[in-house]
């Protein structure tokens, strides 16, 4: 019963406001205003630059679709300490961190697999073949070169001041 009017709720704010509750800000100061004032948990667009990736953008993740923790090699198996699976094999997920500017000021966001494909239009196993071909460093070099030095309009969960999730990123 409690769901079900959250959940009426949710659709009845989705419906009034047509950005979808998507805060357009000016700059990553302004952002941190807005989290601070909201206590977190903000979806925002924020117009900023790419500056640069971290190296190392893949990890073993588990085979199961809705888990994709980090996984372990235990006694001859991948193990999952999320679900528990066990596996000889693993996914290789992307999770990328990104370094945007904005202005004069920079601030890391992280885009996890789904949205890391779509905005590096490569796979987790076609980036982790570039890593161990190249190494990190090269591997990233590669397949970011295009995106860097560009505009993007950023949307961004902000759960706390410090942890940025990309939800999708435009070319402006």
């Amino acid at each position: 019963m409690i769901q079900e009017e959250e959940a009426r709720h949710q659709r009845q704010q989705e419906e009034a406001d047509p950005n979808n509750g998507i805060i357009k800000v000016r700059n990553i100061d302004e952002a941190k205003e807005v989290i601070a004032l909201r206590r977190g948990n903000v979806h925002f667009e924020l117009r900023g630059r790419l500056v640069s990736v971290k190296p190392g953008m893949t990890y073993q993740a588990c085979l199961k679709e809705f888990c994709r923790k980090k996984v372990s090699w235990e006694n001859g198996f991948y193990q999952c300490s999320k679900c528990g699976a066990q596996s000889t094999r693993f996914y290789n997920a992307l999770l990328v961190v990104l370094e945007i500017l904005n202005n004069t000021d920079r601030h890391s966001i992280v885009a996890f697999d789904d949205v890391a494909r779509r905005f590096l239009g490569r796979d987790g196993q076609t980036v982790a073949a570039f890593e161990g071909k190249y190494g990190e460093k090269l591997a990233r070099d590669e397949v970011v070169e295009r995106f860097l030095g560009r505009g993007y309009t950023f949307v961004i969960n902000a759960t706390c001041l410090t942890r940025w999730i990309l939800s999708t990123a435009t070319p402006c």
